[in-house]
């Protein structure tokens, strides 16, 4: 079982085209959010003093530079829902 994310990323299949990941347009995305899509899970992977200082209502803060595989599991009990990870902010 991977300790960290390196780890975890260097264990994983590398994708195919056919795994793509989907992208969402910021207008779906905030009108999900502001219909408290409870499908919907938002992740700020920016450090907790950036997340601390603005981020998404309804967004977790799990920071990439901190991320394991128990921070990960912690953080998305469903692993079926849609996940939106984002960067953008503070850095």
């Amino acid at each position: 079982m991977p300790s960290c994310y390196a780890d975890f990323v260097a264990s994983t299949t590398p994708a195919t085209p056919t795994d793509a990941v989907p992208e969402i347009s910021r207008g779906e995305l905030r009108a999900r959010v502001e219909s408290r899509d409870p499908d919907l899970v938002l992740i700020d992977v920016l450090p907790a003093d950036s997340f601390a200082a603005s981020h998404i209502p309804t967004a977790r803060n799990l920071p990439s530079a901190t991320m394991t595989e128990a921070s990960v599991r912690a953080a998305l009990p469903d692993l079926h829902a849609d996940l939106v990870l984002y960067c953008g902010g503070f850095t």
